[in-house]
C-alpha cells in the first residue's frame, strides 16, 4: 500500500470512528472517499474496525489521532492496540470457586478486556463472558495439574494472589463426583463431600436412633 492510501485509510476512519461531520463532508467532495479500502461504517467495536485496516493505515491513524486530539491519546489508543493483541497484553486474576474448589475463575478487569478476549478467544477451552461493559470478562474451567503450568508456557500474566489449589481431598471428591450417578443428579460441594466419606471403605453410617 501506498503511503497516500494509507493516510487516506487513516482520515475516512477518522471521519468514521470520531464521527467528524467537517471532515465526512470533505472527504466527499473528491475521491477519496470512494477509493479508501477502510469501510465507511463501523460494524462491531472501534477495534474491529481498526482490525480491518492494513497495517500502515492504522499506524497512520494513530498519527492523526496524536496530531488532532494530542500526543498522549494517540499513544494511548496505541498501546491499547500492542495489549490487545499481545497474549500477555493484560493481567489475569485466577481465584477459587465458591461452589467448587476444583473450578478455576479467571477474570480480567482491565479497559480492553473485552477486546482482548475476541482478539485471543477461549482460555483452556471455556468461553469468555463479559458482564457490566467491555471492561470485565470471566471465564470458568475445571483445575488439572497441568492446567496453570500450559497456561503460562503460553504467555499469559496469571496473578495467583486470591488463589488456592485443591488439597487431595477435594481432588478425590471430584473424582467421586465424576463417577457418582447419585452426586451427579443433584447437590452441592457439601453434599458431594458427605457422600464421598460415607462411600469410603470401613466408613459406618450414623443411623438415627441408634
Amino acid at each position: 500500500m501506498t503511503r497516500l492510501l494509507a493516510v487516506i485509510d487513516a482520515y475516512v476512519a477518522f471521519a468514521v470512528l470520531q464521527k467528524d461531520a467537517e471532515l465526512t463532508a470533505r472527504l466527499r467532495k473528491g475521491q477519496a472517499w470512494d477509493r479508501t479500502e477502510a469501510n465507511h461504517r463501523v460494524y462491531g467495536s472501534e477495534w474491529d474496525y481498526l482490525g480491518g485496516l492494513e497495517e500502515d493505515s492504522r499506524d497512520a491513524y494513530f498519527s492523526l489521532i496524536s496530531k488532532r486530539l494530542g500526543a498522549e491519546e494517540g499513544a494511548d489508543l496505541a498501546d491499547k492496540w500492542r495489549r490487545i493483541h499481545d497474549v500477555a497484553g493484560v493481567t489475569i486474576r485466577v481465584e477459587n470457586s465458591d461452589d467448587d474448589p476444583t473450578i478455576v475463575e479467571f477474570i480480567i478487569q482491565d479497559e480492553i478486556a473485552d477486546a482482548w478476549a475476541d482478539a485471543h478467544g477461549s482460555l483452556a477451552g471455556g468461553t469468555w463472558e463479559c458482564v457490566d461493559g467491555p471492561e470485565f470478562v470471566y471465564d470458568i474451567t475445571y483445575w488439572h495439574p497441568r492446567l496453570f503450568e500450559e497456561l503460562e508456557k503460553e504467555g499469559y500474566d496469571l496473578d495467583f494472589s486470591n488463589y488456592s489449589e485443591p488439597d487431595e481431598r477435594d481432588i478425590a471428591i471430584a473424582n467421586h463426583l465424576g463417577e457418582c450417578h447419585e452426586c451427579q443428579q443433584s447437590g452441592d460441594w457439601e453434599s458431594y463431600s458427605k457422600h464421598y466419606d460415607e462411600c469410603q471403605p470401613g466408613t459406618q453410617l450414623k443411623i438415627e436412633g441408634v
